[in-house]
């Protein structure tokens, strides 16, 4: 607005320009009086005059003479008219179409002019107009006086100077041809002629015009008006022929309510350039703006204001540059600034280095990048375009924010209509929301149906919940919220990404679908989805129907139909299910399941089929992707070639071939039935380790410790912490116990103990035989048990009673019934009738079925009799008796 006001003081400053107040001039007449004698087509000649004129009348007693249609030089005048008179005193007056030429040039038209012989002075009250053609102005006046060689002219009394532009009005005119100066003065009003009628008005005390040097001047205060610009000063000066210019002293210009102060306006002559000198202050009371100077170019019309622009207006609007040109041509104001150019209004703040504002059309337009951010649009980019009557934005390469809708518009091209809401967006176009994000090669919205069609490859974003669609070509109703794509559509989520045909979406609803030969995929944890049919709801589910495939690293899927939950990121099948790992170690089916993209986790219901070489059955199967593991929980039963599990909880690593239980099992493993509290079996390895396990075979042997920890495959097993166990050969039972056993079998048809190894707290028990160790060796197939370190064999029979023997080592033969015992062996034997026997020796051989103790080395047998000391000696512990040899000794006690 600033820059419209300022470009009216290029008007005000024509107005003196045009003003060309130049030229004047004068012409006389003559008069007629009473006849007496007339005389037709006569030339009448006197001292004083010389007369044409077509009847003369000549009145004899007034010694006068009057002419008609006469033409009479008076002096260097030439002076004609209808009627001429001279009277007595040789005066002439002339009326009725009275024309008066000069030979300086001048020229006059009157109805009634005198003329005084004696003072040489021409006269006129009627109203005269003096003409100088020569110099193209006339003045006029009510009254009027000169001399016959027209040297000056005196005017009263409407006097008007005027040439084609402009007319000058006063009370008094005065012209001296030596000096050639025109002076107006008094009650001077300045009026448009020709182009400029009813556009030129002014006022004035004095005015002088300079014929020679073409010259106007004032130097009292006036005030001119020029297409509705008013100019007022104390001071001017204009030279017409050069047109150089200075108005000075209080100069204020006034246009459409602005007041436009500066210190003087100066033009050089032959110049087209006028200076507007020093600080530019104007303002209209709303709009107020300011500069350090400035220039007009009168013929281009173009007017520049320099330095520290600044505008402002009581509705908070400001602009601020370092320079300004005007355009009275083109209407167009363009302000720059060495740094940035600023626009403010209640509408918000424009920052760029040039912008360009067309006062007619209101259209503004930026010279490069610009920034906008106001309470309702923000803006940035590389150019701006905006109409002020159409309401519409055009960007280059940049976007537009919406605030009231919150929607930013971005693109290469920008076209926005702020009333009609419409836009176009070509070249990477974008269109944002506080929902939705959507750009393509081109976006074409209208406001009053809200409806977006976008052309060519395109992307729309969910900013709620990171759904993203790609496609070509589409159709948005942002009033109804629906969205459709036909053809290909790549829909992605967070972790998947769907592929597909015919997109229909509602973004208030967030309910979509997709359809044709659908595929998802979950890139983060390798998970592939396929089938017919697609449906989904923002933040909810993603449900696939129709010859459902799910495909992971590992796994796959078949069923008919699924739906993702969002919220726990679960995919449910409600129907019957295909499983299988793509190594086709497990498959199998299942009547319902879930898959956790999550976790990469796999739970089915009541799962029938193999896993490696084992057919399997269990309630519930969970897979573990990133474990590879399967869970198989409630009535799990596994069966293959060489054993059947069963239990409630166990997990399988296909992979490695590993089964491990987590809750009580049973495994019958060819000839053995493995019983334990869980466990962990490596079907490659044979290594099978358990706790609280019980081992039975078909033998009828028993095993029982707190954990296992085997190899079925060498068929050794080690049991530890409490250990029980019970051999069972042709009917005799052998049972021992101890901290740890390893128990060796062999496979001779079908599987038999080998050899065991008791340790730490070792007791065998064999019929009336009990052996106690903290080691002890069975070698079954050879029925021999060995035991040493801390060796205790507890003999009991009805007879003989309770023998108690301890040695270093011991050897027993559970076939022959017969024991050695060698290294510091001690033997006490205790029965009702003898009571109780000690002995000792080096070494001694146990024969149970002779019932005979053979002693060797140091022997010595004491009972309640005697003390026995030999070398060797056979004990006989049916009869009490010894038979000793060597170096004996007997010492009876009675």
């Amino acid at each position: 607005m600033e820059k419209k006001k300022i470009g009216y003081i290029v008007g005000i400053v024509t107005v003196v320009i045009l003003g060309y107040f130049n030229y004047f001039g004068e012409e006389k007449n003559l008069g007629e009086n009473e006849q007496v004698i007339e005389t037709t087509n006569v030339i009448y000649k006197n001292d004083d005059y010389e007369v044409e004129a077509e009847k003369q009348k000549d009145y004899i007693k007034a010694n006068e003479t009057g002419f008609e249609k006469a033409k009479a030089k008076v002096n260097d005048m030439l002076i004609s008219g209808d009627n001429a008179f001279i009277d007595k005193v040789r005066n002439l007056a002339l009326k009725s179409n009275i024309l008066g030429v000069a030979t300086n040039g001048w020229s006059f038209k009157a109805e009634n002019i005198d003329y005084n012989k004696l003072k040489d002075e021409v006269t006129s009250n009627t109203g005269v107009t003096a003409i100088n053609e020569q110099k193209g102005i006339k003045i006029s006046g009510q009254n009027f006086i000169t001399n016959s060689k027209m040297s000056y002219i005196n005017l009263t009394k409407d006097v008007t100077l005027e040439n084609k532009d402009v007319a000058i009005i006063g009370d008094k005119g005065d012209y001296d041809d030596l000096s050639k100066i025109v002076i107006l003065s008094d009650n001077i009003r300045l009026e448009g002629r020709g182009e400029n009628t009813g556009l030129v008005d002014g006022n004035f005390k004095t005015l002088r015009y300079t014929l020679e040097d073409k010259i106007l001047e004032a130097w009292e205060p006036y005030t001119v008006t020029y297409k509705d610009v008013k100019l007022s000063a104390d001071s001017l000066y204009l030279k017409d022929d050069t047109e150089a210019l200075k108005i000075s002293k209080n100069l204020v210009i006034e246009v459409d309510g602005f007041k436009v102060y500066a210190e003087k306006l100066d033009k050089a002559g032959d110049s087209d350039i006028l200076n507007i000198v020093g600080k530019i202050k104007g303002s209209n009371g709303v709009y107020s703006f300011e500069g350090d100077n400035g220039t007009y170019n009168v013929k281009s019309k173009i007017l520049t204001l320099n330095g520290n622009i600044n505008g402002y207006s009581t509705k908070g609007e400001k602009i601020s540059g370092d320079k300004l040109v005007y355009d009275d041509n083109t209407k167009v104001m363009t302000l720059s600034g060495k740094k940035d150019v600023r626009y403010t209004s209640n509408d918000g703040e424009l920052i760029t280095k040039v912008f360009n504002y067309n006062t007619e059309s209101k259209e503004l337009t930026t010279d490069g990048k610009y920034s906008f951010s106001g309470p309702k649009y923000e803006s940035a980019g590389s150019g701006l375009y905006f109409n002020d009557m159409t309401k519409d934005i055009k960007i280059v390469k940049g976007y537009l924010l919406d605030k009231s809708k919150n929607q930013k518009l971005q693109g290469d091209r920008i076209a926005y209509n702020t009333e009609t809401r419409d836009s176009l967006v070509i070249g990477n176009a974008l269109m944002e929301d506080k929902k939705y994000l959507l750009s393509g090669d081109s976006i074409d919205y209208t406001g009053i149906d809200k409806n977006a069609t976008i052309k060519g490859r395109y992307k729309i974003k969910s900013l709620e919940n990171d759904i993203t669609f790609v496609g070509n070509d589409a159709k948005y109703n942002q009033e109804t919220g629906e969205f459709l794509s036909e053809g290909d559509v790549t829909l992605q989520g967070n972790d998947y990404i769907a592929k597909g045909r015919d997109l229909n979406y509602n973004t208030k609803t967030g309910f979509g679908k997709l359809g044709s030969n659908i595929n998802i995929e979950n890139p983060k944890e390798g998970v592939k989805i396929s089938g017919d049919n697609f449906t989904f709801k923002d933040k909810e589910y993603l449900e696939i129907d129709g010859n459902l495939h799910i495909e992971s690293e590992d796994v796959i899927i078949d069923s008919e139909k699924a739906k993702y939950n969002i919220k726990d990121e679960n995919v449910y099948i409600p129907q019957k299910i295909k499983f299988r790992t793509k190594d086709g170690k497990t498959f199998g089916d299942m009547s319902k399941g879930v898959y956790s993209t999550k976790t990469s986790k796999f739970i089915g219901d009541n799962f029938n089929g193999k896993s490696d070489a084992s057919t399997l059955t269990s309630k519930k199967m969970t897979y573990f992707s990133k474990e590879e593991k399967a869970l198989f929980e409630g009535n799990v039963v596994m069966k293959d070639i060489d054993s059947t599990f069963k239990g409630e909880k166990v997990e399988v690593y296909p992979k490695e071939e590993i089964v491990r239980s987590l809750a009580k099992y049973t495994i019958d493993y060819k000839d053995f039935t493995f019983r334990g509290d869980n466990g962990t079996f490596n079907k490659k390895t044979g290594i099978l380790k358990g706790n609280k396990s019980d081992i039975t075979t078909v033998n009828g042997d028993r095993f029982i410790s707190d954990k296992i920890d085997g190899n079925l495959n060498e068929m050794i097993i080690d049991f530890t912490g409490n250990v029980n166990g019970h051999i069972v050969d042709k009917g005799v039972i052998t049972t021992f116990k101890g901290d740890f056993a390893r128990v060796y079998f062999k496979n001779d048809g079908k599987y038999e103990i080998l050899r065991s190894e008791i340790r730490d707290n070792a007791v065998f028990v064999q019929e009336d035989k009990r052996l106690e160790s903290d080691y002890i060796e069975i070698d079954t197939g050879r029925k021999l048990v060995f035991s040493k370190e801390n060796t205790k064999l507890i003999l009991t029979d009805e007879q003989n009673g309770k023998t108690v023997i301890t040695s270093s080592v011991a050897e027993v033969d559970t076939d022959k019934n017969i024991a050695t015992l060698i290294g510091n062996v001690h033997i006490d034997n205790n029965n009702s009738e003898y009571g109780l026997t000690n002995i000792t020796a080096d070494r001694g051989i146990i024969k149970k079925v002779e019932g005979t103790l053979e002693l060797i080395g140091n022997v010595e047998i004491e009972n309640n009799e005697s003390i026995v000391q030999a070398d060797r000696g056979i004990y006989n512990m049916n009869t009490k008796k010894i038979k000793a040899s060597g170096n004996v000794y007997v010492d009876y006690k009675k």
